[in-house]
């Protein structure tokens, strides 16, 4: 029995409001330290593309545009979850349900924990958003405005060479 593209993204959107709940939950009640592994290594230089222009890859390999419309698609999800969930879901616990979703699916991807250069006390003083080779897919923002604190890295992107790995 074939499932219909509806009801699989039902599926996706259920699954996106178990994610922000539990990122939500560790966010607020658990240090970052005990669950920042979940989230990829930690990648001392962030590889931050143009928005203007994709990448190389996606003007070229069909293989490519899929993988970055299937993590479009997740980015909506998580997006429409945090319409369902009751109360407001800030933009970690967003990115950090995203990355969950984007590793047990396969996709390489990013989140940026930043800090606002000129705000650091404002709303905005603080912003964490997930790329895909570039491409923000939650969290949107004009990085410009940002500064990384930290990286995290899923999937082939993050076997960078050893220089760009932070340790500690």
């Amino acid at each position: 029995m074939r499932i219909s593209q509806s009801m699989q993204l039902r599926f996706q959107v259920g699954r996106a409001v178990a994610f922000l709940a539990a990122a939500r939950f560790l966010v607020r009640v658990v240090p970052l330290r005990l669950w920042r592994g979940s989230l990829g290594q930690i990648v001392a230089q962030p590889q931050h593309q143009s928005a203007e222009s994709p990448p190389p890859e996606y003007q070229f390999g069909d293989a490519a545009l899929a993988v970055l419309r299937e993590a479009l698609m997740l980015g909506r999800c998580v997006d429409r979850a945090s319409e369902i969930l009751p109360g407001h879901s800030r933009c970690l616990p967003q990115a950090v349900a995203l990355q969950w979703i984007m590793r047990m699916h396969g996709i390489a991807s990013q989140i940026i924990i930043a800090f606002h250069i000129f705000d650091r006390a404002g709303e905005h003083a603080y912003h964490a958003w997930v790329e895909h080779r570039g491409e923000m897919l939650i969290g949107h923002c004009d990085r410009s405005s940002y500064r990384p604190i930290m990286t995290l890295s899923v999937g082939k992107d993050s076997q960078l060479p050893e220089a760009a790995v932070d340790r500690t």
